[in-house]
Parts: C-alpha cells; sequence; structure tokens
C-alpha cells in the first residue's frame, strides 16, 4: 500500500489560537471516541494514529475540499496528533477541568444537532410567504444610504480596461457581453456609499458619472464601473434585494417557536426542579 507523504514544514500563515484550540479540542474529543475499522487509503500517519480518506471526507465540507483545503488540514492533523500525543503522555487527558469541558462540549454538539433535527426538517417556508412578510413590514426595508447596482471590473492593464470599456458601449446595439463577463468573473452587485475607494465613490455618488466609468487608477488597478440603477437613501428595496434576509428571519422565528413547543413538552412530562431562590 502507498501512502502519501509530506514534507515535514511549518505553514507560515498560522491559525488564530481560538480557531487552533478548537480544532485540538475536537481532536481531543474523537480519539477518546470508540473507532470503527476504517480500512479507507491513509493520507497521514504518527505512529499508531492514522488519517484516512473517509475520516477527511466526514471532517471536510465539499466547498472547502474545492477551495483547496485538504493539504491545510492534512498538515493541521500531523501537527494536532502530535501535540496530543505528548499531552497524553504528560497526563493531560486526566485532567478532571479538561474532561468536563469536554463533557459540556460534547453535550452541546448533541442539544445541537437534535434540535436541528426537531425543528429544521419542519420548517417550511414558501416564496408566497416571503412576498406576504415583504408586503408586511415594508417599512422594515429602506436604504439607510445611497446605493448602485453595477458590474466592476477590475483589471492591472490600463488598455484592457479601456478596451473593456469599449466593449461595454457597445452594449446598446445589442451584443452579448456573456463571454466578457464571464472572462472576469464578473457579476452584478450591489455598492454602498462610503464603502467603495475613495475615487470609485466620487465617481459614482458624487459626480453621478455613467453609464460606464473609468478607467479610474487605484492601488488595486484599474476599475470600470457599468451603472444599472442608482437609488437614493431612504428608498424602498426591492423583493429580490432583501429576500434571503427575510427567509433567515422567518426560518430564525419558525425554529424558535418549534424549540420553545418541544421545550414546554418535555417539561410536561419531566419530574424538573429549579431553586426559586437563586432566581435573580
Amino acid at each position: 500500500m502507498q501512502f502519501l507523504c509530506f514534507p515535514n514544514k511549518r505553514k507560515s500563515n498560522l491559525n488564530t489560537v481560538r480557531n487552533y484550540f478548537s480544532i485540538c479540542f475536537l481532536f481531543f474529543i474523537s480519539s477518546c471516541s470508540i473507532k470503527e475499522k476504517d480500512t479507507s487509503v491513509v493520507l497521514a500517519r504518527v505512529e499508531d494514529d492514522v488519517l484516512t480518506i473517509n475520516q477527511l471526507n466526514n471532517s471536510l465540507s465539499s466547498q472547502k475540499k474545492v477551495d483547496g483545503l485538504v493539504k491545510s488540514y492534512i498538515y493541521d492533523w500531523v501537527d494536532n496528533s502530535l501535540l496530543f500525543k505528548e499531552a497524553r503522555e504528560e497526563g493531560f487527558t486526566k485532567d478532571k477541568n479538561l474532561l468536563e469541558k469536554r463533557d459540556l462540549y460534547f453535550k452541546k454538539l448533541v442539544i445541537g444537532s437534535y434540535i436541528e433535527s426537531k425543528t429544521l426538517s419542519k420548517t417550511n417556508i414558501s416564496k408566497q410567504d416571503i412576498r406576504e412578510y415583504y408586503t408586511n413590514n415594508k417599512e422594515s426595508f429602506i436604504r439607510s444610504s445611497p446605493s448602485a447596482s453595477v458590474y466592476h471590473f477590475i483589471t492591472d492593464n490600463h488598455a484592457e480596461a479601456r478596451s473593456i470599456k469599449k466593449l461595454l458601449s457597445k452594449k446598446k446595439s445589442g451584443e452579448s457581453m456573456d463571454e466578457l463577463f464571464k472572462q472576469h468573473n464578473v457579476e452584478l452587485k450591489t455598492v454602498y456609499k462610503n464603502r467603495l475607494i475613495d475615487k470609485l465613490d466620487l465617481a459614482l455618488f458624487d459626480r453621478k458619472e455613467g453609464p460606464i466609468i473609468g478607467p479610474i487608477k487605484t492601488s488595486k488597478g484599474y476599475h470600470v464601473l457599468e451603472v444599472l440603477n442608482r437609488f437614493k437613501k431612504g428608498s424602498q428595496l426591492g423583493l429580490e434585494e432583501v429576500y434571503d434576509e427575510i427567509y433567515q428571519r422567518m426560518l430564525k422565528k419558525n425554529q424558535l417557536s418549534l424549540l420553545n413547543g418541544l421545550i414546554d413538552s418535555l417539561k410536561s412530562k419531566t419530574n424538573v426542579f429549579i431553586n426559586a431562590s437563586y432566581e435573580q
């Protein structure tokens, strides 16, 4: 059997302390649990501890694999295996405070998973529900600052920026710009006053240039903006702009309602005591 081997070197961009200890803590939990025999391909080994491809697939989401975090995960696993082995030899796995924290953290993981299983599948939010929420709460969706819908191109080459502007000018004739947008990975987005680079902010919101702005040179390169719409402060946000926000609001509200109902049901059939003298 062949093993994937990686050189023993440290990454220059270390994780934050919080993330690092979270990884170590999760590793501690998993190391203390009973594992089924895993016969999949071994990606790394530290003495008797092995990281298999099944373990990696269970730990990393598909998006993280796409983002190229597999190698980073393997390096982290090796580092944590070494640290855990040394900590175990020095008796840290028998530390009472650590064991209590482990049990508390595991309890929270179980509760979170249980709540999700009991609420998420029962939360159905339709498009009509979202439209009705928007109609009944329009006063909640007002622009707090001027904004604009734009296509934002950035390039290091001034000649290319001028070429982009020229091509965008031909859109009026009905010429397709699909290839241009795909080439520069540009999508329609909303930008807000005072949140852009000063030169862009000035051209877009103060001088109100357009519909095609640029090229404008900044430290990041040459910018070309195509302005589709401008919106004043205090104007009404469209449903499409707040659709996801409304969905999240309704989801949380529905889940909270289901959770409260679940807890009330459990209390009704369980002997629960709360010492009122400690209530503030």
